[in-house]
């Protein structure tokens, strides 16, 4: 039997060429055409430390049982102390992720602490902020890409310019009084450049934490404003190791301490002045807040002078010790 042929349409033709080409598109691509709901882009992230050793969300007993969090003070009230800045509901004036205040003694260094990064190289550069008081702003760079910003804002002292090295001292925690936010404490604020900061969640209003402690990470993948951390990273590239000791002189004809807050050549970071010629220098955490500060030792008299904060001033700390002409360790 003779079969019957007919011509193709044109329309027909062309939807056929165009069925083969999409199939052959899927053979080839695979799961690449996949909604993008499936596919998860990574991101480097940093995680930021404790600024100081002290207390974060508030520095006294709040005056309600917490969870739930409330950042204002009610109306009529008579005394508003105790009311929580935690970071699930902390106002945020330089438009963060979240924010928190952290609260240390008058004078107390809020140092750079980058613990970790995810990816290689970890730089930096300054952001321009505003405050009452005083205050200053990271950029934080991990592999060339800027992943977010922190904020340090009622500080005293402020670094806004020159290099910028983790572990650093921005400035130092100090009360500016009733115009400003009243009280010693270091409102801190971070933003992600994609996705949202997240807060190391170290519970409740007033809980003491050590220097380097985990605060907040930086390039995280959370999808709203004043989340607590999923996850944070225990691993990966660099950042600063808590205790690392960096290079210092001392000028025993003057009694001025040099000192340099990297192992690198350059001029002094900090030049204070303290004890008297031709005393002998030594260096400590005198009250276990996880900064080292200065001291000075009188061989004639076998006296110690300490410093408890990285600022001039008299000693905190004198007492005697040992005999004249003995050599003073720490």
């Amino acid at each position: 039997m003779r079969k019957n042929t007919y011509p193709e349409a044109p329309l027909q033709t062309k939807m056929k060429k165009h069925l083969s080409l999409i199939f052959g598109l899927i053979l080839c691509l695979g799961s690449a055409i996949l909604p993008a709901s499936h596919v998860s882009a990574a991101t480097n992230q940093a995680v930021i430390g404790m600024p100081f050793a002290g207390k974060w969300a508030w520095n006294a007993s709040v005056m309600q049982p917490y969870p739930p969090y409330v950042d204002s003070c009610p109306s009529g009230a008579s005394n508003c102390a105790g009311f929580s800045s935690h970071p699930s509901v902390h106002h945020t004036p330089g438009a963060g992720d979240w924010a928190t205040d952290v609260y240390a003694a008058e004078g107390t260094a809020v140092k750079l602490d980058v613990t970790y990064q995810t990816g290689t190289t970890l730089t930096f550069s300054w952001k321009s902020v505003t405050s009452c008081g005083q205050s200053t702003a990271v950029n934080v760079i991990v592999d060339g890409t800027t992943v977010g910003w922190i904020y340090f804002a009622h500080i005293n002292s402020a670094v806004t310019t020159g290099a910028i090295t983790n572990g650093m001292t921005l400035g130092t925690v100090h009360d500016w009084g009733a115009n400003c936010n009243p009280g010693v404490h270091v409102h801190t604020e971070f933003k992600n450049t994609t996705n949202h900061s997240c807060y190391a969640d170290n519970g409740a209003p007033g809980v003491t934490l050590a220097y380097g402690d985990n605060l907040a990470v930086l390039g995280s993948n959370n999808t709203a404003a004043q989340d607590a951390c999923t996850s944070i990273p225990v691993s990966g590239g660099g950042g600063i190791p808590h205790g690392t000791t960096t290079i210092g002189a001392y000028d025993p004809a003057t009694a001025y301490f040099y000192e340099r807050n990297s192992n690198t050549g350059g001029g002094a970071d900090w030049s204070p002045q303290f004890g008297n010629a031709n005393w002998i220098p030594i260096a400590g955490d005198w009250d276990n807040n996880g900064t080292v500060t200065p001291g000075v030792y009188d061989p004639t008299t076998a006296t110690f002078y300490l410093r408890e904060s990285n600022t001039t001033g008299p000693a905190d700390i004198a007492f005697q010790y040992g005999n004249a002409n003995w050599i003073p360790i720490a």
